[in-house]
């Protein structure tokens, strides 16, 4: 009599791997073979974990964003799951950009608070006056009343170790101070 050895392939949740083994066991005669955690042999089932793995990932981050009160509707069934699961992937993606987008809006505006108010069209103006408008700061200590004199520096605004200023002049006239410009 020939035995043929028939080949089986279990994919068991981490818990439950010992008991699973201990029942297997029992049955009789088998040899165990335990595959390096992750590998799956075939890639149908490779696909398979992907898949399992995108869904996983979504459903952790709409739990994240879901409100405690909110009250969920059953999904239609004529739905396509991966469509869904693609669209989903899609808007947390577009609302994650939108967020760096709004971080990054923030950060410049409090950058720029510090220059106030003021009309981008009367710049625009000196500018085709002929004039040369440049922003700057500086430590306060370092800020020279002469500057007011040689470049026309006008202060726009002093917080407590920096003084944020403008100068107006003439297309050819070297500056020389000693502060940061910006743009």
């Amino acid at each position: 009599m020939i035995l043929k050895m028939k080949r089986y392939t279990f994919l068991v949740y981490h818990k439950q791997y010992t008991e699973f083994l201990e029942k297997i066991r029992e049955t009789g005669l088998l040899h165990v073979i335990e595959k390096a955690e992750g590998i799956a042999e075939n890639d149908a089932l490779r696909e398979k974990m992907q898949l399992a793995a995108r869904i996983k990932n979504v459903l952790k981050q709409l739990e994240k964003r879901t409100p405690k009160k909110a009250e969920l509707l059953p999904a239609h069934e004529a739905k396509n799951g991966l469509e869904l699961l693609q669209n989903v992937e899609l808007a947390l993606s577009e609302k994650e950009a939108l967020e760096q987008k709004l971080q990054n809006t923030e950060k410049e505006y409090e950058r720029m608070e510090v220059w106030g108010s003021f009309s981008h069209t009367r710049l625009e103006q000196l500018r085709n006056a002929g004039f040369v408008i440049n922003f700057y700061s500086c430590n306060l200590r370092k800020f020279d009343q002469e500057w007011e004199v040689l470049y026309n520096a006008f202060e726009i605004d002093t917080t407590t170790t920096t003084r944020y200023f403008l100068t107006i002049t003439k297309p050819n006239q070297v500056i020389e101070i000693d502060a940061r410009r910006r743009n």
